[in-house]
């Protein structure tokens, strides 16, 4: 191991090409990933560990083989990045731990200092809320992981769903009767039944498209 020695043009071009050759190990991982049968795997999150994993990997790759060169070198070289990007490090770890850890997901409510919002997107530096009012809040992940959060029950709003009977001879009252039997339909939002050519036009609130289809009268 070469201590105070500087690095050649040669070991740079090394250098270079050995991350070539990882950048497109990382690609081909990546979508042999995607082609796996599995659920997990179509997950952006576990990509985004794999990405991760992969890259830590490389850079320690190319540590070892700098301090193998010149160890004092490397040592200063990593120093110098340390400080030159250390905004980027600060929220580069704090995404590490919230992958890690499972911490968060997109489409989570969540109520984070006076700031209530739904993820939107986690990058490898920021957060991106979407308030109830519809702004973007866009934190860095250094400053987010610093305070603490509250996750928020996500609540569904209540489908509205109307649907024709063809039948005149039918009463309306028995109908909404019907209606508010059926425990497909909330009970405490309006029912209307509703005079139509062919027979009635009825609207009420269910809770989703698939509990929707189960009404029946």
């Amino acid at each position: 191991m070469n201590i105070v020695g500087l690095l050649h043009i040669g070991d740079i071009l090394v250098i270079l090409i050995l991350w070539g050759i990882l950048f497109v190990i990382q690609k081909v991982v990546l979508r042999f990933i995607h082609l796996l049968p599995f659920k997990i795997v179509k997950q952006s999150s576990f990509v985004k560990k794999v990405n991760i994993v992969l890259w830590t990997f490389f850079a320690l790759l190319s540590v070892l083989y700098l301090g193998n060169k010149s160890l004092l070198f490397t040592v200063f070289l990593l120093i110098a990045v340390a400080l030159a990007f250390w905004s980027f490090w600060r929220d580069f770890f704090a995404n590490i731990v919230i992958q890690f850890n499972n911490e968060l997901k997109e489409n989570e409510k969540i109520k984070w200092k006076e700031i209530t919002g739904t993820i939107k997107q986690i990058t490898t530096r920021n957060i991106y809320l979407e308030t109830d009012d519809g702004k973007m809040e866009i934190i860095p992940l250094h400053l987010f992981v610093s305070d603490a959060y509250t996750k928020l029950q996500q609540v569904n709003k209540p489908l509205k769903y109307s649907f024709s009977v063809n039948d005149a001879d039918k009463n309306p009252e028995e109908l909404k009767k019907q209606l508010f039997v059926s425990p497909w339909v909330i009970k405490h939002l309006p029912v209307s039944v509703e005079k139509s050519e062919n027979g009635f036009r009825i609207t009420c609130y269910t809770f989703n498209k698939s509990t929707a289809l189960k009404i029946t009268v």
